[in-house]
């Protein structure tokens, strides 16, 4: 990754071969201008801190306190990558290197472009997947809102045919029902007629035989009582006979003897 993409700015460092050595090292020279007589701590903090600095207008996620701690701990740093006092010659406006500092430094620095480097390619695939996931879920939304008004349509149409056809079903019904029930009501007032005609007639002829029979008893009756009217005339008039009979003979016996 070239430097210019970077979120920071790094001095440039040149590799002079020209310059006098002290073995099988190369000099090199920083062009920030080093007041003469810079120590080599306060020489690394400078380089150190212009690799570490990061621009908090770019990202804004390093602290101030971690990264002096950091520079302090690589200006600090005596390991096997410890650079000699030796191995750097200051000028008046340059800084000159041999090839261990300068490998040292550059390690370091290429280590420390490597890392902004990652960070920027996760910053960017962090964002390229974010976009796409924004992206996804959109589509997603649109579609499952599409869809859902789809099924809810789809709903709303079979509920108001399954309205339509209850309606339709209802008002069937409603009609084979009233069509039964009229030919129902029809055939049972057919047949409530027919009885009640049966019953009338029955009525009208067991009212004619009763007018029979009362006629039959009263003709009886009266016989009856006409046989015993003339049975008692007869035997009313034998007996007032028989009573004018006695009284005659007696008047006449009475004449009689006035007679003799």
């Amino acid at each position: 990754t070239a430097p210019a993409m970077l979120p920071f700015s790094i001095p440039a460092v040149h590799v002079n071969n020209n310059i006098p050595s002290y073995g099988p090292e190369k000099h090199v020279h920083h062009d920030n201008h080093s007041a003469p007589g810079m120590t080599l701590r306060e020489m690394c903090e400078l380089l150190l801190t212009s690799l570490w600095d990061v621009n908090s207008e770019g990202t804004g996620s390093i602290k101030r306190s971690n990264r002096l701690s950091r520079i302090e701990e690589l200006a600090t740093w005596t390991g096997k990558l410890n650079i000699g006092r030796e191995s750097v010659q200051l000028g008046l406006s340059k800084v000159f290197l041999r090839k261990s500092a300068h490998d040292i430094l550059e390690s370091r620095r290429s280590r420390r472009l490597v890392a902004a480097a990652r960070r920027l390619q996760s910053h960017f695939r962090c964002h390229r997947a974010r976009s796409r996931y924004v992206r996804i879920r959109i589509a997603l939304q649109l579609m499952q809102r599409v869809g859902r008004g789809m099924i809810a349509r789809q709903r709303a149409t079979h509920i108001r045919k399954s309205r339509c056809v209850v309606r339709l079903q209802s008002a069937y019904r409603m009609h084979w029902n009233h069509r039964r029930y009229c030919y129902f009501k029809k055939a049972l007032h057919l047949l409530q007629s027919r009885y009640r005609g049966r019953r009338s007639l029955r009525t009208m002829r067991l009212v004619a035989l009763t007018l029979k029979v009362v006629t039959l008893q009263r003709i009886m009756r009266g016989l009856i009582v006409k046989k015993k009217w003339k049975c008692f005339r007869r035997a009313l008039i034998t007996l007032q006979n028989r009573l004018r009979k006695a009284r005659a003979k007696m008047e006449l016996r009475t004449l009689r003897i006035a007679a003799r």
